[in-house]
């Protein structure tokens, strides 16, 4: 059977969310606070050996400082970058040139970035030879703003300029990553957050609607855009239902209303990856062959009225004008059965 879900899909993620470099999700007045990071007492002194091991994020925050042409400075609210959690970077010692070494990875275990790292001081400096999944002979480096190895607690942050088109407007970007050691922390967090993965029991027991979107231009509802969620989402009545097969793996089936046969279909099984607050679930591209991936951000996780329910929140930079914040909410209640 043809299942719409596909065409609801790129009508929501394409038509609303056509992303900006620099966009992503993130924490607004309902969800988390990201961790707060004090200037290190003492300050950090790493060695390259310090950060060897499995390091997962857990949370990446973005800030911009725009600067206007007077020189003047406005700062705009953090994005929390949500398509990140769960990607692991691997530092170790080569043994066979003696070199320090790293390999960044996706949630699937895809090699995005390799190379060679030096740590000095409150600084580790990497020297990339692959970079977002390409071929690349460039470095860099992050300030570390905390090292905990014995917790397996790592923090960093990346400062850097950056200009909007031809418009000379010039603004510089601090992006913030806090990681854990899988094999010393493999839970560790100090963000307020749905722990989605010890609800699992729950989330499977019974089939979830969409009974209600919004959406949001700087936190000003908008009825028209809201409508057009609510047509691809709710008259198509689309649900979710999360389950595990015997072999302990995670899928998600998605069923919606077929227009031409006026019934409900549903998807194939979709695998899906839980890292705290976040479901990831993938499916292959048609065109392309290539893994793709679409999350669920699970906020706000309660009781009403004898139902679990939750928001799916998404946030993003709304094209060059990094000043407006779009939100999208979508309302899921458990089906009672």
């Amino acid at each position: 059977m043809v299942h719409y879900y596909k065409t609801m899909k790129k009508i929501f993620y394409i038509l609303f969310f056509s992303m900006l470099g620099l966009s992503s999700c993130v924490s607004n007045s309902d969800q988390p606070d990201g961790p707060v990071i004090p200037d290190p007492d003492p300050p950090v002194s790493a060695t390259a050996d310090d950060l060897i091991g499995f390091w997962e994020t857990y949370y990446y925050q973005k800030d911009i400082i725009y600067i206007y042409p007077s020189g003047e400075q406005q700062i705009f609210p953090g994005l929390r970058l949500i398509e990140y959690d769960g990607f692991r970077t691997e530092f170790y010692l080569d043994s066979k040139d003696n070199e320090y070494r790293f390999t960044s990875y996706n949630v699937i275990d895809k090699v995005i970035d390799e190379g060679t790292y030096s740590a000095s001081s409150d600084t580790v400096h990497f020297n990339f030879t692959y970079l977002a999944g390409e071929p690349k002979d460039t470095t860099t480096k992050q300030i570390i703003r905390r090292l905990d190895p014995s917790k397996g607690i790592l923090k960093t942050e990346d400062i850097y300029p950056g200009t909007i088109g031809n418009t000379g407007m010039k603004f510089k970007v601090f992006d913030m990553k806090a990681n854990r050691n899988v094999d010393v922390a493999p839970t560790y967090t100090d963000v307020s957050k749905v722990m989605v993965e010890s609800h699992f029991d729950e989330l499977s027991k019974a089939p979830w609607d969409i009974t209600g979107c919004a959406y949001y231009y700087n936190s000003l509802y908008q009825p028209d855009e809201t409508k057009i969620m609510e047509d691809a989402l709710l008259k198509t009545k689309t649900s979710y239902r999360f389950y595990k097969n015997e072999q302990g793996r995670k899928y998600c089936i998605v069923s919606s209303l077929n227009p031409k046969t006026n019934e409900i279909e549903d998807s194939e099984p979709y695998p899906i990856i839980i890292v705290d607050d976040v479901i990831y679930r993938f499916y292959t591209e048609a065109e392309t062959g290539k893994t793709e991936n679409i999350y669920i951000w699970v906020t706000d996780w309660k009781t009403k009225n004898g139902s679990l329910t939750f928001i799916d929140k998404k946030n993003e930079r709304l094209g060059n004008d990094i000043s407006v914040i779009i939100t999208t909410d979508q309302y899921l209640v458990q089906r009672k059965e």
